[in-house]
């Protein structure tokens, strides 16, 4: 993802340009080269309205900054975002948007580093205006507004997530204002922005039984939805992770499917620990999943009856343990089994029962 500031003179003030790659569904929008909106109003402030939605398989829709488009996929939301103001910037000075120029994002922010960022090159060097910071999380249509906004540069961050995304949007810089070239031909003090996410799912279901009594087989398929991710963005990791019944013994994996066909082995590795069963990408594995963007990965996990305890009720949980980086390829080594403090709360199956009771004979004298 390339975030960058693009140098852009008007006929009046010499005025930077912000080109965050979230604007748009896809790719950029192109900078123009000479806009003639007029002087900018230092006075102003203005708006980030902040729209979270789902990724997009194939052709996406081109977002606008005016907010005039309307995007297909869902909103989200629940997600919170950080908006840092930079310091000590003087925006009527021209010489501070030349400065600017060529700025990028810091690839991670939030509120446990955002006092070290620095943009810029040495000996000038500007931090984020850490107690001026403002907090949002999008509504159910996944829309966020932070308002009030001088004229200056700020760097927008995702901070927290729910459960079930899993490819993190990266940090940008907005402007304000922004130059729309578009539809409007001039400055927008508020300005639409458009960072993605990818949503993950995870379904459990339970297989007709079969066997009855101890020594049984129990078939649990769990399936989970692969989502689409960055372009310049891999999976970290993607884990399966599945706590079964303690009264199951020699749980397992019977099969790893996508589209009823057998994911080659050398893509996941199986882990067991008790009644535990993981099954975590590899490397190349996880290269795979994300050309399998929209697909369900289809995992049967085993296990034998071993008792039925007091009720005979066996209750069954798997959970989906993912994240992504910004890099292309994926980790050497990624972790195969749940890291003790992941980023957000793992989304969960729906909770199946097996019932199997114990049958109560009674004897009755005749007569």
């Amino acid at each position: 993802m390339v975030k960058r500031v693009v140098w852009v003179r008007s006929v009046v003030v010499p005025v930077v340009v912000v080109v965050v790659s979230l604007l748009a569904a896809v790719g950029v929008v192109a900078a123009p080269s000479s806009p003639v909106f007029g002087d900018i109003d230092q006075a102003r402030h203005g708006s980030i309205i902040i729209h979270k939605h789902e990724r997009q398989n194939g052709t996406n829709a081109l977002a606008q900054p005016d907010g005039s488009a309307s995007i297909p996929s869902a909103g989200i939301g629940g997600v919170e975002f950080t908006v840092y103001p930079v310091a000590g910037l003087d925006m009527s000075n021209p010489r501070t948007w030349d400065m600017v120029a060529g700025w990028s994002a810091p690839g991670f922010v939030d509120d446990s580093n955002a006092a070290g960022v620095r943009l810029g090159t040495v000996p000038d060097q500007h931090g984020l205006d850490v107690a001026g910071k403002k907090h949002v999380v999008t509504d159910a249509s996944g829309v966020a507004v932070v308002s009030g906004l001088p004229v200056g540069l700020y760097v927008v961050a995702e901070t927290k997530r729910p459960a079930n995304v899993v490819d993190i949007a990266q940090p940008f810089i907005v402007s304000i204002p922004f130059p729309d070239t578009g539809k409007t031909q001039g400055w927008l003090y508020e300005v639409n922005v458009y960072p993605k996410n990818g949503v993950g799912s995870i379904d459990k279901t339970i297989s007709k039984q079969t066997g009855l009594g101890l020594g049984a087989v129990v078939v649990f398929p769990v399936t989970v939805t692969v989502p689409t991710i960055a372009e310049n963005a891999s999976f970290s990791y993607y884990i399966i992770h599945d706590p079964m019944d303690a009264r199951l013994t020699g749980t397992g994996v019977q099969s790893v499917q996508v589209d009823g066909v057998d994911v080659p082995a050398r893509y996941y590795h199986t882990s067991v620990t008790g009644s535990t069963v993981d099954v975590g990408f590899t490397q190349e594995g996880l290269g795979w999943l994300k050309t399998q963007a929209g697909k369900s990965v289809v995992v049967t996990f085993t296990g034998v009856v071993s008792s039925l305890g007091v009720d005979g009720v066996i209750a069954n949980t798997a959970f989906l343990y993912s994240n992504t980086q910004t890099s292309a390829d994926p980790p050497v080594t990624p972790p195969l089994v749940p890291p003790a403090n992941p980023p957000s709360t793992p989304p969960e199956s729906g909770r199946v029962h097996e019932n199997w009771g114990n049958v109560v004979v009674s004897k009755i004298d005749a007569g």
